[in-house]
C-alpha cells in the first residue's frame, strides 16, 4: 500500500523493510544486541514476528502518560542532558539579544523591506547548513558538528561588530552566516538528545529540551532592553549612531553567552563513543527522501517557520510603530506561557496522539497573527503573546517527532534535518514577503503591520485545512505497491 501523506507515528515491520531485519542493522551501526544508533530499544519479553518485543505498546503509552520509567529503559535525564539543557539556554539567550536585529538594520538605513530581505537570505543559508547536516551527523556524529556550529555561530556575531552599512553585501553574508549555523547547533542538539530516548519517549525529551529556548527567550530580551538602554535616558530619542552603539552591545553579550554555550556542549558530549562507520554503503539522499518523506507535514513544518519566524523578527518593528520602546512585557509572556505549557503537557503526546497537538497548536498559531491586529498598546501585547506561546509550545515537538518517527532510527540526523529545514524554508519565504508587505500596504494606504498579520492568518489557516485532507492511504481503496517502491526498498534495506 502506497504510504500516506501524513505520517503515522510508528511504522510496522511489514511496511517498513528495514526494520524486519534488526540484526544486521545493529552490526551495520555497531551497537549493541539492545541498541540501534545509540537509542534504547526494549527487549525485555520474548521477540516478536518482525523484530518487535513482546512489550504492548498501549502498556507504553500509559507508563509514559503517568510518569512512570520502566526499568528496561534508560535514564534520559541525568547530568549530560542537563549540560545540554543549560547550553540550549545560553545560546537562545544570545538568540534573544538579537530580536533587536531590527534595530542594527534601521541603525544602518535600512527599513521593514531591508530587514525582511536580509533576514530572509540569511535564512538561506540554514537550508544550505540542513543540507550538509543531515549526513554530516549520520556519519560522524552529533557532537562534532555541535561544537562546530557553535563556534561558527559566535565567530558570525562577532563578524556583525565590523558592519557599517547595510548596503553591500556584507551584511547578507554575515546573516547567512548566522542563520546556517546556527541551525547547525540547533539540529545536532535535537538529534543528540533524542538519541537518547526510546521512540515513545522522543517527543517528551525534545519538548524538555525545548522548554529551555522558552527560558533562554525569557532571559534573553529582558536582558537585551537593559543592555541596549545601558547610559540612555528614559524615552531618549536615538539617532543612527547611538542606535548603532547600543545594538553591537547587544552583539558582544552574544558573543559571551554563544561561548558559554560552547563549552556546555563539551560537557553534554564528553566521553561520547565516536560513531562507527557503516559497512555497507549509505543509499543516495535522494532515495531516502522519496521512501520517507513524511508528507504533508512537510507544508506544517514550512507554515510553522514563517509564522514563529515572522515574531522574531517583526514583533520588534511592529512594537516600535505602536510606540512601544521595550520588548520584555511580550517575550516574557510569550516565554513563560510556552514553558509552562510545553511542561505540562510533555507527557500527554503518548495518549493524545501528535497529529492532534499540530491541530492545536497550529489553530492556535493563526489565532495569534488575527490577535495582533487588535493590539493597540503595550499590554494588548499580552493576548497574542499568550497564544502565540501557547501554539509554539505545542507545535515544535510534536512535528519534529512526527517527522522523524517516518524514518528508521540510524537516519535520525537526516530526518530531524529535514524537518527542520522546512522551517528556514518557512523563514527564507515569510520573511521577504511580509516585509515587502507592510512596505506596500503603506505604499496603498493601509496599515502595513494589519495587512501582514491577516495575511499569515490566513496562510495558516488555508495551511490547516490542506493538513485535514483525508491522506489517501484512509479514503478509497488499498491502492497496490508500485514497481518503484519496491526498487527504493531494496536500495534502503
Amino acid at each position: 500500500m502506497l504510504r500516506s501523506d501524513s505520517p503515522s507515528p510508528t511504522r510496522s515491520p511489514a511496511d517498513d523493510p528495514e526494520a524486519s531485519s534488526s540484526a544486521p542493522l545493529r552490526r551495520e551501526a555497531g551497537c549493541s544486541p539492545t541498541q540501534v544508533d545509540n537509542v534504547s530499544v526494549q527487549a525485555s519479553g520474548p521477540v516478536q514476528k518482525g523484530g518487535g518485543t513482546a512489550t504492548d505498546d498501549s502498556s507504553r503509552q500509559e507508563s509514559a502518560r503517568l510518569g512512570i520509567r520502566p526499568a528496561s529503559e534508560p535514564r534520559m535525564y541525568d547530568g549530560r542532558f542537563l549540560a545540554a539543557y543549560l547550553s540550549n539556554t545560553c545560546l537562545l539567550i544570545a538568540v534573544g539579544f538579537l530580536f533587536r536585529y531590527a534595530d542594527f538594520v534601521k541603525a544602518l538605513g535600512g527599513n521593514e523591506a531591508s530587514l525582511g530581505w536580509i533576514t530572509g537570505i540569511g535564512t538561506s543559508g540554514a537550508v544550505v547548513m540542513r543540507l550538509i547536516q543531515g549526513n554530516a551527523i549520520d556519519r560522524f556524529g552529533a557532537r562534532w558538528i555541535w561544537l562546530l556550529a557553535m563556534l561558527g555561530y559566535t565567530a558570525a556575531v562577532a563578524a556583525h561588530l565590523l558592519i557599517n552599512s547595510v548596503n553591500g553585501p556584507w551584511i547578507y553574508i554575515t546573516s547567512l552566516l548566522m542563520s546556517g549555523f546556527l541551525s547547525g547547533a540547533f539540529g545536532a542538539s535535537i538529534t543528540h538528545v533524542s538519541l537518547r530516548a526510546p521512540r515513545h519517549r522522543v517527543t517528551e525529551i525534545l519538548g524538555t529540551l525545548g522548554s529551555s529556548g522558552f527560558v533562554g527567550m525569557a532571559l534573553g530580551p529582558a536582558l537585551g532592553d537593559v543592555i541596549f538602554g545601558w547610559g540612555l535616558a528614559e524615552g531618549q530619542e536615538l539617532d543612527a549612531a547611538m542606535r548603532l552603539a547600543a545594538v553591537r552591545r547587544l552583539f558582544v553579550g552574544a558573543i559571551i553567552f554563544g561561548l558559554i554555550s560552547t563549552l556546555l556542549v563539551f560537557v553534554a558530549t564528553w566521553g561520547e563513543a565516536p560513531r562507527k562507520r557503516l559497512r555497507k554503503k549509505r543509499p543516495a539522499t535522494w532515495l531516502l527522501l522519496r521512501r520517507y518523506h513524511p508528507g504533508r507535514l512537510l507544508l506544517v513544518a514550512v507554515a510553522m517557520g514563517a509564522g514563529i519566524g515572522l515574531i522574531q523578527v517583526f514583533v520588534r518593528p511592529f512594537s516600535e510603530h505602536l510606540g512601544v520602546a521595550n520588548l520584555r512585557v511580550f517575550f516574557l509572556t510569550y516565554a513563560a506561557t510556552a514553558f509552562t505549557i510545553r511542561m505540562t503537557t510533555r507527557t500527554w503526546y503518548a495518549s493524545m496522539g501528535e497529529r492532534r497537538m499540530i491541530f492545536v497548536g497550529l489553530g492556535a498559531l493563526a489565532l495569534a497573527m488575527f490577535a495582533f491586529v487588535t493590539v493597540q498598546s503595550e499590554w494588548g501585547l499580552l493576548i497574542p503573546a499568550f497564544i502565540a506561546g501557547f501554539a509554539h509550545a505545542l507545535l515544535f515537538p510534536s512535528v519534529v517527532s512526527t517527522g522523524c518517527a517516518a524514518f528508521p532510527v540510524r537516519y535520525r540526523g537526516l530526518a530531524s534535518t529535514l524537518v527542520l529545514a522546512c522551517f528556514d524554508i518557512g523563514n527564507l519565504i515569510g520573511r521577504p514577503a511580509c516585509g515587502q508587505l507592510v512596505t506596500l500596504a503603506r505604499q496603498w494606504g493601509y496599515d502595513g503591520f494589519d495587512v501582514m498579520f491577516t495575511g499569515a492568518g490566513l496562510a495558516l489557516a488555508t495551511v490547516i485545512l490542506i493538513f485535514a485532507w483525508p491522506p489517501r492511504g484512509i479514503v478509497g481503496r488499498p491502492q497496490p505497491r508500485r514497481r518503484r517502491r519496491a526498487a527504493i526498498d531494496s536500495a534502503t534495506a
